[in-house]
């Protein structure tokens, strides 16, 4: 977890969310490390658990990582379990939990689906309040440089236009996330 954590830390000081995952063979060594570049590629897709995925097969030369652990900061969204499904990846160790973007032990719970062909070991919560302190100094740190709500500066050619925010499409705060269920990402971004 200490290199998934310093790729994550390597995201948020190029302005990325901080996550990091890093791919284990059988025996430990550690085949391929990534962080989050959805910003900087300008792709989606670019996660850190699906660039680690990548590099690895890659470097083994083959899409079979079922010998594998892969190690994240943060509970796998849908798009990045579905692909460890694809990968057959023996086992995924993640960090702090996601209860509305992770899709490993919330949300779509991929590798509970019938139609998961492969179901990898599980650990989650590992240093769980390192990796979810990163995440939520990483959001606050943002919202403190972002435009204070009410007036959203608009740009238009090389002017700046200042319009008072339409409430009439402003988007509704999510549900409050009630029981025991860890908190992750989204609810660190709301404190």
């Amino acid at each position: 977890m200490n290199t998934a954590l310093a790729e994550a830390r390597h995201a948020a000081r190029n302005g990325e969310v901080p996550v990091g995952a890093i791919i284990l063979d059988a025996s430990g060594t550690l085949i391929a490390r990534a962080s989050n570049r959805v910003e900087t590629d300008h792709d989606a897709s670019a996660h850190a658990e699906l660039l680690a995925l990548r590099a690895a097969a890659r470097a083994r030369g083959t899409t079979r990582l079922d010998d594998c652990t892969l190690v994240v900061t943060l509970e796998p969204c849908p798009m990045c379990a579905a692909a460890a499904v694809h990968f057959r990846v023996r086992r995924i160790i993640f960090g702090a939990y996601d209860p509305k973007g992770g899709g490993v032990d919330h949300g779509p719970r991929i590798f509970s689906q019938p139609a998961c062909l492969h179901r990898p070991e599980l650990i989650g919560g590992v240093r769980e309040q390192e990796n979810a302190r990163l995440l939520k100094d990483f959001f606050r740190s943002l919202r403190k440089s972002q435009p204070k709500p009410g007036n959203a500066p608009l740009l238009t050619g090389n002017r700046q236009i200042t319009t008072p925010r339409n409430t009439a499409h402003a988007r509704k705060p999510p549900p409050q996330v009630t029981g025991t269920a860890p908190r992750g990402i989204h609810a660190i971004q709301e404190e």
